[in-house]
């Protein structure tokens, strides 16, 4: 379904595999493992947020991944939906707990926590 033309549009895909629909066999790894050490990773550095910026770039992250690790374990696959691109080259397919967690990435990268020295 169009929602801005080509640009965006509205398209389901299963995702059965692993992060960003990579698959390495039938391994839990890319499934399973790597997101969970993920989100301890994103936890322990929540707990040691200096700023309530940094506490939301971190819960960004950190409900993505909940939220596609919940789909993996519940229903065995993630449901992506958002398409968009222009013309015939298009991103992956995603849902917003993927751009939840690429939009803190990006804020971490642009704006770093600075240490109290």
């Amino acid at each position: 379904m169009s929602v801005i033309g080509n640009l965006l549009r509205l398209h389901l895909v299963y995702n059965y595999h692993g992060v960003f629909g990579f698959s390495f066999g039938d391994g839990i790894i890319l499934r399973y493992l790597l997101p969970i050490v993920g989100i301890a990773f994103i936890i322990l550095l929540s707990l040691r947020a200096k700023s309530g910026f940094s506490l939301f770039i971190y819960g960004l992250i950190l409900g993505g991944a909940l939220g596609n690790i919940f789909d993996r374990v519940v229903f065995g696959r993630v449901t992506d939906f958002i398409d968009m691109g222009i013309g015939r080259w298009r991103w992956w397919t995603y849902n917003l707990a993927d751009a939840f967690i690429v939009i803190g990435i990006f804020l971490l990268l642009f704006f770093p926590e600075r240490r109290k020295e």
